[in-house]
């Protein structure tokens, strides 16, 4: 019983609380801000002021979980890009866009399509920012591209589609969770190379990541053993089959993959 009347345990109650309805309100952060500045005004005036009235001691208190409440959906308003100004999803035009895009990560291709993460630097002429999903349509006679690459595209946005089976995994909801909301499909005619403008750090380790590679290939290492190095030593984890995990698992040895990190894919 103590411990329910543990004050701090009531406010981070009411902190979680509050960070439960952000996420179902998804309120602009300069609407969440005012919100919460006006609650810390509302508490200074009673704590500075009135605090010392017995009859206020109840309103002092509210106003105390209204702090706490509004902290929590600020918190989700100010983390959530989508809510602010210069997003690209204020800017999205229903006819054409022409959108500038920068790689950002490089994703599992599939049979048909090299996949990216990339961060959006212009949109329709406005600077905007936001991340979206890239899906290019491969082919063998074009490279295809690194971290830091640059690229006009002239595709609309299109919203990530929700599982087909009702329990499988919920890749919306999970790209979602890292502000990312559309995805642009590519065939080769549809965008423009243009040139790099700078070169980041982790720009700078994909490259380095992918000399490294380059010089197993040329060392004898391919496929499935090559995969296997890849994930062990440089984290890379997108040519591991699901065939060689499984394989571990069966052996018992799914440790010496996990050594790597590797677990967190799996």
């Amino acid at each position: 019983m103590k411990t329910l009347k543990y004050i701090p345990l009531h406010l981070v109650f009411f902190q979680i609380l509050g960070i439960v309805i952000g996420h179902y309100l998804m309120l602009k952060s300069s609407l969440a801000g005012t919100l919460l500045l006006i609650s810390l005004v509302l508490f200074a005036l009673f704590y500075f002021k009135l605090h010392k009235k017995i009859i206020q001691h109840y309103y002092f208190t509210a106003i105390s979980f209204l702090v706490f409440t509004l902290i929590g959906v600020a918190s989700v308003s100010f983390k959530n890009d989508s809510t602010k100004k210069n997003h690209y999803t204020s800017h999205i035009s229903n006819t054409k866009n022409n959108t500038v895009l920068i790689i950002d990560e490089v994703l599992k291709p599939n049979n048909y399509y090299n996949n990216y993460i990339a961060h959006i630097v212009k949109l329709n002429n406005k600077p905007t920012f936001g991340k979206i999903k890239l899906n290019i349509q491969k082919d063998s006679t074009k490279k295809s591209f690194a971290i830091d690459d640059k690229i006009i595209v002239f595709e609309n946005f299109k919203a990530i589609k929700e599982p087909l089976n009702p329990y499988g995994f919920n890749y919306k909801n999970y790209l979602s969770r890292k502000q990312i909301h559309h995805q642009i499909t590519l065939n080769n005619n549809s965008f423009l190379a243009l040139n790099k403008t700078k070169t980041s750090l982790k720009g700078l380790a994909y490259t380095f990541r992918e000399k490294i590679i380059l010089s197993l290939k040329n060392n004898g290492f391919k496929d499935d053993e090559l995969a296997i190095i890849n994930a062990l030593l440089l984290g890379k984890r997108q040519e591991i089959s699901k065939e060689i995990i499984q394989n571990y698992q069966n052996a018992g040895a799914i440790h010496i993959l996990a050594v790597s990190g590797l677990h967190v894919g799996i």
